[in-house]
């Protein structure tokens, strides 16, 4: 069964056992376990359009490999999803990938960065319930993950950089789109890199979105990374293109 048709029941037993607060629409640092159970109930789970962001993110990446083909079958591959919360976009290629005859989503390398701990956490927890696992490295340290993507030999993969309506949220911290800029470096030089990127896309969204698009171009080129091919819907807010050295 794909983690589609598994996360809600996941979800359910994670509340059930830990309990839940109800959160803002966006999560800190310092937030607790139960704060970022009550906000992925209250922006995943229960949204008004069932598996909403799930599919919102499925359209997203389709299209992206679409563009920009890749198989774990010919080289290794790896995803990166930066500000990962609970792990949607890992779910979302989990389920692309065993959804394609040759492609086998446990030959993926599934990396996460969220600056809450807790979300880390969060996401292990729904990984332990889902029947099929599959290893996910979370991290909510940036060193530290900078440091394991460096420590990687990286030139022989292709890469997936992921953003789940976290441009937006950080759409008043510049030194936020930095630290991005510096993480994605990291996975930097590899055989291919692309970036896919998915938000909110109501009129307002869409116009923060490719405000945050074009900052985080400039934040990339100052680390020495190009976007190349980018396209953005008019009427979406997705992105994706591809990421070379300059």
């Amino acid at each position: 069964m794909s983690i589609r048709d598994n996360y809600i029941p996941a979800f359910n037993l994670i509340a059930q056992r830990h309990g839940e607060r109800y959160s803002n629409a966006q999560i800190g640092p310092q937030d607790s376990l139960r704060e970022t159970i009550g906000y992925t109930r209250a922006y995943v789970v229960e949204h008004t359009t069932p598996h909403f962001r799930y599919q919102y993110y499925h359209g997203a990446l389709s299209g992206a490999l679409t563009r920009f083909p890749v198989d774990p079958a010919d080289r290794p591959l790896v995803h990166l999803d930066v500000g990962c919360g609970p792990g949607v976009f890992s779910w979302v290629m989990y389920d692309y990938m065993a959804s394609q005859e040759t492609r086998d989503p446990c030959r993926v390398a599934y990396y996460g960065y969220d600056h809450c701990a807790a979300m880390i956490e969060l996401a292990h927890l729904f990984l332990e319930c889902f029947p099929d696992r599959y290893e996910f490295r979370g991290f909510s340290d940036l060193p530290e993950i900078a440091k394991t993507l460096t420590e990687e030999d990286l030139s022989d993969c292709d890469v997936v950089v992921t953003f789940g309506y976290a441009l937006v949220q950080v759409q008043h911290d510049p030194a936020a789109l930095c630290h991005f800029a510096t993480l994605i470096r990291c996975a930097l030089p590899s055989r291919s890199c692309i970036i896919v990127a998915a938000d909110a896309h109501n009129t307002a969204g869409r116009a923060a979105f490719r405000h945050q698009c074009r900052e985080l171009e400039t934040a990339l080129n100052s680390v020495g990374v190009t976007l190349e091919n980018c396209l953005i819907p008019t009427f979406r807010s997705t992105m994706s293109a591809r990421l070379t050295m300059e």
